[in-house]
């Protein structure tokens, strides 16, 4: 019993840190953007738009085109939506920017270690194998300056927090 206690705080901790927190489609506003699929398959790309009006069997929504919001909103019962997500505001990206930017700094910093490492022992007479410490250097230098630039970068890289809406009946 005490185990199944653990279990079920870890997954509602997790949960909420990872943004799985469910809306009920009452909870939509007029003025919300939201994102949504139609189709059944998960590969055609989302539609954006904005809550028009809510009622208990469909929800009207201006969808976004190149030129902006349509003029006419498009009906949909709740039926037909297979995923539907309202944006809850933006969040900065410093994180993201930060593992990316290791993740490239890392690698060409390995790289350019061993390379260089390799350059610096041409004519040594023992022991020349350019190995892992100069690609750990490479790699934990180039490393560090990519994750901090792509902090600094990610910082001002601002996107929309989405939370998935349950629709109605379902």
């Amino acid at each position: 019993m005490r185990y199944v206690r653990i279990l079920a705080g870890l997954t509602a901790l997790t949960a909420g840190a990872f943004g799985t927190t469910s809306l009920i489609g009452q909870e939509l506003r007029p003025g919300d953007r939201v994102r949504f699929h139609t189709a059944p398959s998960p590969f055609v790309p989302f539609t954006y738009g904005e809550v028009v009006h809510v009622t208990d069997t469909a929800l009207a929504i201006a969808i976004l085109t190149d030129t902006g919001l349509s003029p006419t909103p498009r009906y949909l019962a709740w039926q037909h939506f297979t995923r539907l997500f309202v944006s809850v505001g933006h969040t900065r990206n410093s994180g993201t920017g930060a593992l990316i930017g290791l993740a490239i700094g890392g690698v060409v910093g390995a790289v350019l270690g061993v390379s260089h490492g390799a350059v610096l022992r041409v004519d040594c007479e023992s022991n020349c194998d350019p190995g892992v410490a100069d690609a750990a250097v490479g790699g934990i230098v180039l490393g560090g300056a990519g994750a901090l630039l792509g902090a600094v970068v990610g910082a001002f890289v601002r996107t929309d927090r989405w939370v998935r809406v349950i629709p109605h009946g379902r």
